[in-house]
């Protein structure tokens, strides 16, 4: 747990884990996969409107305040203690900017998710890119509004830190970037510019353990995407799990995280954003056979990655409660 005797999780203990961003699209398939194995709880900042999916039993929904407000780490951390959690997942990448912060505070906490530095330099898509890049690694490219004369239009661009392709436009040519950022009403700084990429996208579960040795990769084309993935199917796909494979170990890092690609050939498979936090395809990769919550504590990983349960398809409705 996070605190003094309790601080090495026992063999006969229940796990308690918070995850935020509770009243996201994979709360529900969560609560199916996962209630016998731990003690589950949601939080979110609209949770007195009821956005945690009523399966979550309501004592185990919380309230916690937006990651911009000023009391949000202490509110946090206050939570955490008084649940006692042993395992936090942040699902919100507003959020993880304060990680440093809360591990300070609860030093016994584990926290699924990469390493600081590493959430520092991915969480900003120019700063990913160039990443990459310096890396000799595949990328999209990363262009400043300034280096537009270096763009092959149509190109695409989207706010360096983002989420749910908030933002992400398909710019015909150079002259409509006046018109993009009018609309945005935000300075062109905010902005990263990328080669437009056609193929299949992919969204990737990474599993390392606390050390960052990688435990498992899970590959998922996006077969319709609306914001946030609505149709996908688990995919044993070489290339893609050879490339992800790579950047790891170029970039190693503990925790979860996510990879989006876009598969070009059947040889080319390029990075064009690495989320440092669980996605909402995370619960696919849980129902596949990845556990990434018993991976982080893993002493000692195999030199081969976990298998995982291909052929497994997603698919997303609403459901709708009249009460």
């Amino acid at each position: 747990m996070v605190s003094g005797s309790k601080s090495q999780l026992m063999n006969n203990s229940v796990i308690k884990v918070l995850f935020t961003g509770g009243g996201g699209s994979g709360t529900e398939a969560l609560v199916k996969l996962l209630k016998n194995k731990y003690e589950l709880h949601f939080a979110d900042s609209q949770q007195e409107l009821g956005v945690i999916h009523p399966d979550v039993e309501s004592h185990h929904q919380h309230k916690i305040p937006w990651a911009n407000q000023e009391n949000f780490t202490n509110k946090l951390v206050d939570l955490i203690k008084e649940l006692d959690i042993d395992f936090f997942v942040p699902g919100v990448d507003e959020e993880l900017p304060y990680l440093f912060e809360i591990q300070k505070l609860l030093p016994d906490l584990k926290v699924l998710a990469p390493d600081p530095k590493y959430i520092h330099t991915m969480m900003d898509k120019l700063t990913m890119a160039e990443a990459m890049s310096s890396k000799g690694l595949p990328s999209p490219g990363a262009y400043r509004i300034n280096d537009i004369g270096l763009l092959n239009f149509p190109a695409v661009i989207k706010p360096r830190l983002g989420r749910g392709s908030r933002g992400v436009q398909l710019l015909p040519s150079k002259n409509d970037i006046s018109a993009y950022l009018q609309l945005a009403k935000r300075d062109g700084e905010q902005f990263v510019m990328q080669n437009n990429l056609v193929g299949v996208e992919y969204t990737v579960l990474m599993s390392a353990n606390y050390l960052g040795e990688l435990c498992a990769i899970v590959p998922v084309r996006v077969d319709d995407k609306r914001g946030v993935t609505i149709s996908a199917e688990v995919v044993d796909d070489p290339l893609i799990i050879s490339v992800c494979s790579v950047i790891h170990d170029k970039f190693k890092t503990k925790g979860c995280y996510n990879i989006q690609l876009m598969k070009v050939d059947e040889n080319t498979a390029v990075p064009f954003e690495i989320n440092p936090r669980v996605s909402t395809t995370f619960c696919l990769g849980v129902a596949a056979g990845i556990d990434p919550i018993a991976n982080y504590k893993l002493e000692k990983v195999d030199c081969e990655l976990q298998s995982f349960t291909s052929g497994l398809h997603l698919k997303r409705y609403w459901n709708n409660y009249i009460y």
